[in-house]
């Protein structure tokens, strides 16, 4: 935790960096007290909620791209599939900033966020090993598709 002035801030170790670094400081006032206040905005449960499955999604794509599909081989790692996996897992991750951020289009992020989500679901259903991965992207995709409705 490093103290800035009276706010605290926490390293978020949901990020990839250089060597599985840290990514981003986050403030702990951000997350909990500021997602969603401004009137119309989107319920600050439903923002949290969809932060989260973008985060949980984009952890395991990357980690079952790199390990199973890696370890697997044959269809595993076909181009396209596997292109997809990672895809999914950035697209995750920037969409679940944008929503921290606030970000006024974070709506259109979903809706991309969503479709992908939905594309890599059905790619990894098919492969043996990948129920954590469609689980992880229909979560997501659901949560992403509300999201982009508000």
């Amino acid at each position: 935790m490093t103290k800035a002035g009276n706010r605290t801030f926490s390293i978020d170790t949901e990020g990839r960096g250089a060597a599985g670094a840290p990514t981003r400081l986050v403030a702990k006032d951000q997350l909990m007290n500021t997602i969603g206040e401004t009137p119309g905005e989107h319920p600050v449960t439903d923002m949290k909620r969809c932060i989260e499955d973008c985060l949980r999604c984009s952890r395991v794509c990357f980690t079952m791209a790199m390990n199973h599909c890696l370890e697997q081989g044959g269809p595993h790692v076909e181009p396209a599939h596997f292109r997809l996996m990672t895809i999914c897992s950035d697209l995750c991750r920037v969409t679940a900033d944008a929503m921290l951020a606030n970000f006024v289009l974070h709506a259109e992020l979903c809706r991309a966020c969503s479709r992908v989500c939905e594309e890599c679901a059905a790619s990894c259903r098919d492969l043996d090993g990948m129920e954590e991965c469609v689980d992880a992207c229909e979560h997501c995709s659901k949560s992403c598709a509300a999201m982009s409705r508000h």
